[in-house]
């Protein structure tokens, strides 16, 4: 045999040599774990990767101002403040060197004065909005700004003025609308809240967004059907805007419907793939189906999106730990097999616990007490009141260590106790774990581990560590209330309701229970179930003001007003309870005594608009209008805006009081000329006063402003249909219909017609209505007598009439109907 060249020898050593690492790499990747690359501590945010990517080209061009810009909004959405402040500032400078477009600059500024609101610096913000404002005057998104920093400055009269003023600048943003619902949902005003949001849908119908904000304030008053309609009207408009839809499925879970929030769910997921809110909910959907693989991907998508996320890091790392856990038992039992060691047997006996089964050596919840509560639902319910009762009260201190607990434990107790009274709760988190470490069966160091959870604001974890006290205590009632607590901020009311139930039946002398309950019930509508709730929490408590106080404006709703007042009397004094008297008093028509009672709200608070309203309100009633001028004077000046007499003049239109209601909405529409709503209420109470030329000429006005008002249309065809200007009436019923084709518009648009002596136009409107609606009794009749009496169509009119019959043969106007028909036949047989 030859000898191989010294070249070939090469080749085939380098050949052998890339076989055996192959090898080794195929054996070394089929060894790694399914968890191999899930390690969350090796998982890079996106947002960073992005920022540093954006650092390298501030280093190659520093004057390019659209690079800071996109570096200040990712530092803003990692909540790194200063460094967003310094890159929109730079954004600024360069971008003026560089003539930067005004809305690039005034993006910038708005933005410094959203980061400077989060540092706690509104004097500053509101400088940096106004600049904005300065710099666009005629954009609304300054103003809107200005209004929220003026509501963190607690000034919300002159952010409810800055909205006003955003809308007369865009009239069909739904954001303006939510901010200014949003100011009466804080006051309690629920009413009013929910007409804002409604105006900002028939400003703008075709915006899915106005409906997703009437969906949300739907299901801020507990409407959630009226919500779910607000949502699928919202997802026809935008079917593509995940957001919506994943709302709308959050919705269909709360309504128990989890078919639907899944469907929903994916569909979200298709139009944004990459939104860490949804990547996090259909993971939780994966882990609960029992996918855990498929949700711990999920997972790390989100995490990608959103490390920052308290939450979402903590769900990520318990089902990354315990799959990991998982995985090296598998292979640990592999290499020893089933049996333990004696070693073994001890450690796992006294490893800390997770919740499972055994005995709890812990006595009664009650022996230690709960920890004092701060962070639950804070408003009260009253109606116009802006009552900030305490929703829930706080229950007892910590109180002593119960002697049942294990000597050995007892020390780690009372230290994590002193910390959290401190409110150091981290530390009170350590000294609880390092007790369950000792005595993992204890509910209560469960518990008080909670606690500490609850208030870092790691909610997640702390409902975790309640019901893991509940398993070992399950009548433990102060682990309840604050479960329920917790799904209440999460407006998951059904199930808080559950929870505090539990928690008062745990313990029936629990008055905060009892009356958190009640506010969970008044959210889900249970009005008769919420009043007991509250009476049971001052049969426990007679001191509890708050639960007499939302008793009342539920009496109330139901017009039970001497038991709201009754109820009222207990809830101690103040001008929310005397604003509430006097509303109450004011339907009992005892207007002297309403008048006191808004009096002394207005001793208290002199800017109170509501209390005004209702004050001069009183005066009118009273026969004293020149009074009621005088107490609005308080509140609407010179230069006051329009909304502020159009507000007062709605107010005076509910209550009949039309010609003091018609000199507020003139007031209203001569200080700005083109307030469409003015206009549109000026016009209604002038009609109603049978003032029909003044109506006229107000609707006119409103159409002008807005051609494409259904509303505005239609009410300027009535007042001229009632001055018999037929043809000028049928013009506008004509626009109202094809904007919207409605009986109310139909009916007097073909009437316009008749009248004018156009009967074949009108025949021809009822039958295009007659064929979506075929068994409208009104339309048939007068299809019926025009064809009998102006066209001579007898073959037509016996049609309709013979329809009539079939379709209402037992209604009043059967022999009628019956005698036209015989009629018609004897006339065509006379023929």
């Amino acid at each position: 045999m030859g000898k191989v060249p010294y070249h070939l020898q090469k080749r085939l050593g380098g050949a052998a040599l890339l076989l055996l690492l192959a090898i080794a790499a195929y054996f070394s990747l089929s060894r790694r774990g399914t968890l191999r690359g899930f390690d969350p501590a090796t998982v890079e945010d996106e947002r960073l990767v992005r920022i540093a990517s954006l650092e390298k080209l501030i280093a190659l061009d520093p004057s390019d101002y659209r690079t800071h810009a996109e570096l200040a909004r990712l530092y803003f959405a990692l909540g790194d403040w200063d460094r967003a402040e310094r890159s929109a500032l730079a954004a600024i400078e360069h971008g003026r060197r560089k003539n930067a477009p005004k809305s690039f600059l005034m993006e910038q500024l708005l933005l410094l004065a959203q980061i400077e609101q989060k540092k706690g610096n509104a004097q500053k913000a509101l400088e940096y909005a106004t600049r904005a404002a300065e710099l666009e005057p005629q954009k609304a998104a300054p103003l809107k700004r200005r209004g929220q920093v003026y509501e963190q400055m607690r000034k919300n009269d002159k952010a409810r003025l800055e909205y006003l003023r955003a809308l007369k600048l865009d009239e069909k943003d739904p954001e303006t609308y939510a901010l200014l619902a949003n100011q009466e949902f804080r006051k309690g005003n629920r009413k009013a809240a929910l007409e804002w949001l409604r105006m900002g849908v028939r400003r703008n119908p075709k915006s899915g967004e106005a409906f997703r904000n009437l969906a949300r304030g739907y299901l801020r008053t507990g409407d959630t059907e009226k919500a779910r309609q607000a949502y699928e009207r919202a997802l026809e408009l935008e079917p593509d805007n995940a957001n919506i839809r994943h709302e709308y499925a959050r919705l269909l879970q709360k309504l128990g419907d989890q078919e639907g929030y899944l469907t929903q769910l994916k569909k979200a997921h298709a139009s944004d793939p990459h939104d860490p809110k949804i990547l996090a909910d259909l993971a939780d959907a994966e882990l609960a189906a029992g996918n855990r693989q498929k949700a711990l991907e999920l997972y790390r998508e989100a995490f990608r999106r959103d490390s920052r996320n308290p939450q979402l890091k903590e769900k990520y790392q318990r089902l990354y730990d315990s799959l990991l856990a998982e995985s090296g038992e598998r292979r640990e039992k592999s290499i020893q097999g089933p049996a333990k060691t004696a070693t073994e047997q001890t450690v796992s006996q006294t490893a800390p616990s997770d919740g499972g089964s055994g005995t709890a050596t812990n006595s009664s919840s009650q022996n230690i007490g709960g920890i004092s509560a701060d962070d639950g639902p804070k408003q009260g319910h009253g109606t116009h009141s802006g009552a900030q009762a305490k929703a829930m009260p706080a229950d007892a201190g910590l109180g002593q260590s119960p002697s049942g607990l294990p000597q050995n434990i007892t020390p780690d107790i009372e230290a994590g106790k002193k910390s959290f009274e401190a409110k150091d709760y981290a530390t009170a988190e350590a000294h609880f774990r390092k007790a369950l470490e000792k005595d993992p069966n204890s509910a209560e160091a469960r518990y008080l581990l909670a606690r500490s959870l609850d208030l870092q604001g790691k909610k997640e974890a702390a409902i975790a560590e309640y019901r893991r006290a509940i398993e070992k205590e399950p009548e433990h009632a102060r682990a309840h209330y604050y479960i329920g607590r917790l799904l209440y901020q999460a407006q998951k009311y059904a199930e808080a309701e559950r929870s505090f139930a539990r928690a008062a039946k745990a313990d029936s002398k629990f008055a905060a229970a009892h009356y958190s309950q009640g506010l969970a019930l008044d959210k889900m509508g249970k009005t008769a179930e919420a009043l007991s709730a509250y009476r049971k929490a001052t049969e426990t408590d007679p001191n509890l003001r708050e639960a007499y106080f939302n008793s009342a404006i539920l009496l109330k709703k139901q017009q039970r007003y001497d038991e709201a007042l009754a109820a009222l009397e207990r809830s101690g004094p103040g001008s929310d309870t005397e604003y509430q008297r006097g509303e109450i008093l004011l339907k009992q028509k005892k207007f002297e005594a309403a008048r006191a009672a808004f009096e002394r709200v207005l001793a208290e608070k002199p800017q109170h608009y509501e209390a005004a309203f209702n004050l001069a309100l009183t005066y009118h009633k009273l026969g004293n209008p020149a009074g009621a001028d005088k107490i609005l004077s308080r509140v609407i000046r010179d230069d006051s805006p329009a909304d502020l007499h159009y507000t007062y003049g709605k107010l005076l239109e509910e209550s009949t009081e039309l010609a003091a209601a018609e000199k507020q909405y003139r007031t209203s529409v001569s200080k700005d000329p083109r307030y469409y709503k003015g206009w549109i209420n000026l016009g209604r109470v002038a009609a109603a006063q049978q003032k029909y030329d003044q109506a006229e000429q107000a609707y006119r006005q409103a159409v002008l402003l807005e051609p494409g008002s259904y509303e505005a249309n239609l009410n300027l065809g009535n007042v001229l249909f009632k001055q018999k200007k037929y043809d000028q009436a049928a013009e506008y019923f004509e626009a109202a219909r094809r904007l919207e084709a409605t009986r109310e518009v139909v009916l007097p648009l073909a009437q316009s017609y008749e009248n004018a002596g156009e009967a074949e136009k009108a025949a021809k409107v009822y039958s295009d209505f007659l064929r979506q609606h075929p068994k409208d009794q009104t339309a048939l009749e007068r299809l019926g007598y025009l064809y009998y009496r102006k066209m001579r169509d007898n073959g037509k009119a016996l049609e309709q009439f013979n329809k009539l019959l079939q379709y209402y043969p037992d209604s009043a106007k059967a022999q009628e109907y019956r005698a036209m028909v015989q009629l018609i036949e004897k006339q065509t047989k006379e023929q």
